[in-house]
């Protein structure tokens, strides 16, 4: 979940969820599926932690609006989820103990300049992205010229 620990939008009765918990798809663990993905934005563990089958879950996706609306909204929250935890690690960082002679002896606090950087792009692509521009002669293209060196 997210830091706030808000209940997923997604499971509020979505309309997606299927008539008969006789089926191998059940409400009841569609609903774990959806709470999962909107936890980690990880289809795969969500499907795992709710019994269900990947394969079925994207063919149930593709077959039904409703449950495909609930799956992007499960998945968005995941997403977002994810990204408060990103930022997070790099603007107030983990705490790592110290050790010394197998004994905690005190804790510090890394911080994530990989996450921070990744950050700045998406939120800045004109200002932090990797620039590589190549141009001619007065700023114009480049020009080539292929000689055939067989002659």
């Amino acid at each position: 979940m997210t830091s706030t620990n808000k209940k997923p939008r997604v499971l509020e009765a979505h309309p997606g969820a299927p008539k008969r918990s006789s089926t191998v798809l059940s409400s009841a663990r569609v609903a774990v599926f959806l709470e999962n993905l909107a936890s980690y934005a990880h289809v795969s563990e969500a499907a795992k932690a709710a019994g269900l089958n990947r394969m079925a879950l994207y063919k149930y996706k593709k077959d039904d609006a409703g449950f495909s609306q609930a799956w992007d909204d499960a998945y968005a929250l995941g997403m977002e989820a994810l990204e408060e935890e990103a930022l997070r690690r790099a603007n107030k960082g983990v705490k790592k103990a110290v050790y010394y002679k197998g004994r905690v002896v005190g804790h510090d606090r890394i911080y994530s300049d990989v996450l921070a950087m990744f950050m700045l792009k998406g939120a800045k692509p004109e200002k932090y992205r990797e620039r590589h521009e190549h141009s001619g002669a007065g700023g114009g293209p480049v020009s080539f010229i292929i000689e055939n060196s067989k002659e």
